[in-house]
């Protein structure tokens, strides 16, 4: 894992579920692209979620949240099924998609490489400018979650 960013790891066990990045007024909404998943050689895992604007749009910046609950609930209340002893929720402000003709848009894949801390995913949304990736946990202690750019990208580490 690369450990040059300077964003701290946060332990698992925070009570309440945090701020992580602010969405700066205005800024424009993004849009999803692509997962990756991947584990490091030293157990840890990280899932990437890259973004890219909305047409002509500049790049937007996202507010980030976290929360860790026992089970997986999307923004409608409704409960799924996602494998892991408890679920990390990152969600996503000023994620957006471009509606075509009352066409609702196909909830993308989300594979999981295997062996890490990381059970499985889903990532659920965007409604009302937001977003949520949904990750089961196996063994893990600590998270970071961190924007950086050139490609807009969405980075959450977790270390047993």
């Amino acid at each position: 894992m690369d450990d040059s960013v300077d964003v701290d790891f946060i332990d698992l066990n925070f009570p309440d579920a945090p701020e992580l990045q602010q969405r700066p007024a205005e800024s424009p909404s993004m849009l999803f692209e692509a997962f990756d998943s991947s584990v490091c050689p030293d157990g840890s895992h990280r899932v990437v979620v890259t973004l890219a604007p909305q047409a002509d749009d500049a790049p937007g910046e996202l507010g980030l949240w976290a929360e860790r609950t026992d089970s997986a609930a999307l923004e409608t209340g409704e409960t799924v099924d996602l494998a892991g002893d408890s679920i990390l929720t990152i969600s996503l402000n000023g994620v957006a998609w471009i509606p075509d003709d009352d066409v609702t848009p196909e909830t993308p894949e989300t594979p999981i490489d295997e062996g890490g801390a990381f059970t499985g995913a889903l990532w659920s949304g965007p409604t009302g400018g937001s977003a949520a990736l949904l990750l089961g946990l196996g063994e893990a202690s600590q998270f970071r979650a961190f924007t950086l750019t050139d490609p807009y990208r969405v980075v959450i580490d977790v270390r047993p």
